[in-house]
């Protein structure tokens, strides 16, 4: 203490005079949002109190000095002044954020203040969305859109037009073959829809679209350019075929019902113009136009499936493939001049594969017998494979991709258990499987996805004897349907198999069978029909197709598997296998009678229209194979 009895560091002022050392720090720590504390209230301890001050004033003096030192260096470090300043914003929101907290807290914690915030925000959002300006704004601002569909139609004719232009504030698409078009990511509110297509007038609409998918009104437009008619028929049973797409330079139009075109072009100062005609499953057709025709054009259009037949015509046995009306006929597969005549033919139901047993290759055997290859070709390419070779091949028939042959096998005796093998080929996967194997076959054919067959197993010492069998092409489920010597089978309609087998006494006892079944029934006398079938099915139609004669005519008969109701389709002399189903409408028949010739024919009408004549190669000589 001094002299007068005071701590040193303390100075005495004047009443209502604060010391500056003392008040500066204080406004500091408002400055920074610290709340500043009353000392002589914190402690009520006088001792505690002038110990606190005397430290406080120590470092208040301590602190006065480093300034005045920053000071007297240049006015202090300018990245210090910066980090203060920074904090100080930072205590100033923090202070912000604290009131409204408080203040938020005070109006839910009013329920008068409460209800009179939430009444007035629902005012405000229900004003907002009860006025559709605000309301689209609203939606646009925050990026929500909707989309928007429209129908477009020629409309004159009421045809829906194809490829015509529609946009929509910035959303723009084209109409499909139905004329319909989808706009996406379109903003709300109201709009300009504008559509446009060659040789129309541009159609212009205002719109309103709302939220989620809009289905505008369709829009109708007004030909300006000139216009042409088509009528537009199939080629064999004459009835007119609806969506046809005639087509020149960006006009297009499809035809009726009626196999009505009308087609609207730009004007153009050419005398002739090239119109294409296009259909799903057909040969696409161009027609030239004057200028100035004012009739109906007529058109007949093809089917585009392909029909696939074996002709000597150049002194070699190739297979050829021709349109339908018997245009632009080639080779796919072309013969050596080594063939023989005994060759097989058969196309698969699908169309994509075909198989030929031929002596193409000329190759032999270690004892000179010419030998037999079986080739598989590929209808889509025209690619071929040599899938087997064999001193005796013969073809059952296709059961989807797959084609059931017999062979016999190299190198085995004639009194071999295993000398002749039934086999399935998977044209599709390009892998065999050997469904049995037997000394010899008595019967096999394909009947409704199952091959039935009949083996021989004389020089087998196993027991019970041969059977009836049925098996799959891919090998499994092979079943026992008749338990007896059964030596012959015919196939009298789409359902029934009837099945001879021999007695040990060498009497025959007679078995009805209905395919797919698991059973038979034991006939009490010799059936009286006993007439083989070879049926062509047509699963996709449901219908079925054969010959048979009837009146001493050939006759090509068709059947709807349903309510087995038949109809003759067609006569004539020398009408005969091999027949098979083009597509759903279409039958391809063999006529040999004055020259062999393929023809076509319509289940829906109209006459037959020759093919092509062809070489006569059977498709499935026989069930027989010794």
């Amino acid at each position: 203490m001094d002299k007068d009895g005071h701590k040193p560091g303390n100075v005495i002022l004047p009443e209502g005079q604060e010391n500056e050392s003392d008040a500066e720090p204080t406004k500091q720590k408002e400055s920074l949002g610290v709340a500043t504390v009353d000392d002589s209230s914190a402690n009520n301890e006088p001792d505690a109190v002038g110990q606190d001050s005397s430290e406080n004033n120590l470092v208040d003096t301590e602190k006065d000095e480093s300034d005045e030192t920053a000071v007297d260096a240049g006015e202090g470090n300018e990245d210090e002044q910066a980090v203060v300043a920074g904090v100080a914003a930072i205590g100033g929101v923090a202070i912000w954020i604290h009131k409204i907290k408080k203040l938020l807290k005070l109006i839910w914690a009013t329920p008068k203040y409460r209800y009179s915030v939430l009444g007035g925000l629902i005012l405000i959002i229900g004003t907002v969305f009860a006025i559709p300006a605000t309301r689209y704004g609203t939606f646009n601002l925050v990026g929500i859109r909707a989309s928007a569909e429209v129908f477009v139609l020629d409309q004159d004719t009421g045809q829906p037009l194809k490829s015509v232009s529609v946009s929509l504030d910035g959303s723009q698409g084209q109409t499909n073959q139905d004329g319909y078009v989808k706009l996406y990511s379109v903003r709300l509110g109201t709009g300009e829809l504008t559509v446009e297509k060659t040789a129309y007038a541009v159609a212009v609409e205002e719109v309103t679209i709302n939220l989620g998918s809009n289905s505008l009104s369709d829009v109708a437009l007004t030909p300006t350019g000139t216009r042409y008619s088509f009528k537009v028929i199939h080629w064999l049973n004459g009835q007119p075929i609806e969506d046809v797409e005639a087509i020149h330079d960006e006009s297009s139009a499809f035809s009726d019902g009626d196999g009505s075109i009308i087609l609207t072009v730009a004007p153009s100062e050419e005398k002739v113009i090239k119109v294409r005609l296009v259909a799903e499953n057909f040969i696409e057709q161009t027609v030239e136009l004057s200028a100035q025709i004012d009739e109906a054009v007529n058109v007949k259009m093809v089917n585009s499936d392909k029909h696939h037949f074996i002709s000597n015509r150049d002194g070699v046995h190739s297979v050829y493939e021709t349109n339908l009306d018997g245009s632009e006929q080639h080779v796919v597969f072309a013969g050596s001049g080594k063939e023989q005549n005994d060759l097989y033919f058969s196309v698969q139901p699908a169309n994509s594969f075909a198989a030929l047993v031929s002596t193409k290759d000329g190759a032999r055997n270690d004892e000179g017998v010419l030998l037999g290859g079986l080739f598989i070709i590929n209808l889509k390419d025209n690619s071929s494979k040599l899938i087997d070779e064999s001193e005796s091949l013969r073809l059952v028939g296709w059961s989807g991709d797959y084609l059931v042959y017999m062979k016999r096998a190299a190198g085995e005796s004639g009194y071999s258990p295993t000398r002749s093998r039934l086999i399935g080929y998977n044209a599709a996967t390009q892998k065999s499987i050997e469904l049995e194997a037997s000394n010899y076959f008595k019967s096999a054919m394909i009947a409704r996805g199952g091959v039935y067959y009949a083996p021989d197993d004389s020089f087998k010492q196993s027991n019970p004897k041969p059977h009836f069998f049925v098996v799959k092409p891919n090998g499994s489920g092979k079943r026992t349907l008749i338990a007896e010597d059964v030596s012959w089978m015919t196939r009298i309609d789409y359902d029934t198999f009837i099945v001879q087998a021999r007695r040990a006494d060498f009497s025959s006892e007679w078995y009805e069978y209905k395919i797919g079944g698991d059973s038979s029934r034991k006939l009490d006398a010799p059936p009286s029909n006993t007439s083989n079938r070879p049926i062509a099915e047509n699963a996709d139609a449901g219908r079925l197709a054969w010959v048979e004669v009837r009146d001493g005519k050939g006759s090509l008969i068709v059947e709807d598997t349903k309510t087995h109701e038949e109809k003759v389709l067609f006569q004539a002399s020398g009408l005969k296998q091999p027949l098979r189903w083009i597509n759903k409408d279409l039958i391809v028949f063999r006529v040999a009678n004055d020259g062999i010739a393929d023809y076509v024919i319509s289940t829906s009408g109209g006459e037959p229209m020759k093919v092509s004549d062809v070489s006569d190669v059977l498709e499935a000589p026989s069930y027989y194979y010794y």
